[in-house]
């Protein structure tokens, strides 16, 4: 159980910093599509 907890919390924090490396290229980039996509990464 402890094992599966920590493999949570790691994939957690590795979907966060994905999460915002995607935010910042899809910033840079500043698409329509990008813009709602950060919408759908905010509501989340």
């Amino acid at each position: 159980m402890t094992l599966a907890c920590i493999a949570i919390v790691i994939l957690y924090s590795l979907a966060n910093r994905i999460k915002g490396i995607i935010y910042v290229l899809l910033y840079i980039t500043g698409n329509y599509r990008s813009s709602i996509v950060l919408v759908f990464f905010e509501n989340r």
